[in-house]
C-alpha cells in the first residue's frame, strides 16, 4: 500500500513540474516580446543605444532566435558601428543561413564600411536565395554605380523595376546611372516618371531644370 500511495503522489508532482516549465517558457516569451517591442520603438525613434539594450535582452532570452541579432545589428548599423553590426548579422546567418534579408542587411553594412566587393557578394547571395528580392538588386546596382560600372548598375535597376515598378527610388537611381553614362535622354525619361501617379514618389522634379534650362 505504501508503494502504491507513493506512485500516486508522483503523478501530481510530475504535472506540477511540467506546468511550471510551461509557465516559465510562457513568461520568458512574454518578456522576449516586450523587449522586442520596446527595441523596435526605440529604433523608430532613433534611440539606438536603448534599442541595442532591449535587443540584447531578446538575445539573452532566446539565443537561438536570429531576430534579436538581426535587429540589434540594424541598430548598430544605424549608429555607425559597422563592425558590431556585421558581427550580429554573422551570428544571425549562423542560425538561419537561408534568410536572404540578412545578407542584404550585412551587405549594406559592408558598403557603408567601404568594403564594396564584400557588399556585392552579400547582395548576390541574397538574390541567389530569392530572385524576386528587388531591394538586393537595387543595392547591388548602387555598389556597381559607385564603382562606375554603369551598365551593370542599370541592369540591376532594371531587375528591381521589373519586380516593383512603383518604387520611385529605382527610377531616380537608374536616371543617375544613365546621366553619368552620358545618356541624358534616358536620364530625363526616368526622372520624369517621378511625376507620374502610378509611381509612389514623395518628390517631384522640374525636368527642364534638370536638363539644363537657363
Amino acid at each position: 500500500m505504501f508503494m502504491r500511495a507513493r506512485s500516486y503522489f508522483l503523478i501530481p508532482v510530475f504535472i506540477l513540474i511540467v506546468l511550471s516549465l510551461f509557465a516559465a517558457d510562457t513568461f520568458a516569451g512574454l518578456v522576449d516580446d516586450q523587449a522586442m517591442a520596446k527595441g523596435d520603438d526605440y529604433y523608430k525613434k532613433m534611440k539606438y543605444d536603448q534599442a541595442i539594450l532591449e535587443f540584447g535582452k531578446v538575445i539573452a532570452l532566446a539565443p537561438r532566435d536570429s531576430s534579436g541579432y538581426v535587429n540589434r545589428g540594424l541598430a548598430y548599423r544605424a549608429k555607425g558601428d559597422f563592425d558590431k553590426a556585421i558581427a550580429d548579422f554573422d551570428k544571425a546567418l549562423e542560425i538561419d543561413p537561408s534568410d536572404h534579408t540578412v545578407y542584404n542587411d550585412r551587405g549594406k553594412a559592408y558598403e557603408y564600411k567601404g568594403y564594396l566587393i564584400k557588399a556585392l557578394s552579400d547582395f548576390s547571395k541574397a538574390i541567389k536565395i530569392n530572385t524576386r528580392y528587388a531591394q538586393a538588386y537595387y543595392n547591388r546596382g548602387l555598389v556597381y554605380q559607385k564603382k562606375s560600372h554603369y551598365e551593370q548598375a542599370i541592369a540591376d535597376y532594371n531587375k528591381a523595376i521589373a519586380i516593383n515598378p512603383r518604387e520611385y527610388i529605382f527610377y531616380l537611381s537608374r536616371g543617375v546611372a544613365y546621366y553619368y553614362q552620358g545618356n541624358l535622354e534616358k536620364a530625363i525619361e526616368d526622372w520624369s516618371r517621378l511625376n507620374r501617379k502610378d509611381v509612389q514618389s514623395p518628390v517631384r522634379i522640374k525636368i527642364p531644370f534638370v536638363a539644363g534650362d537657363k
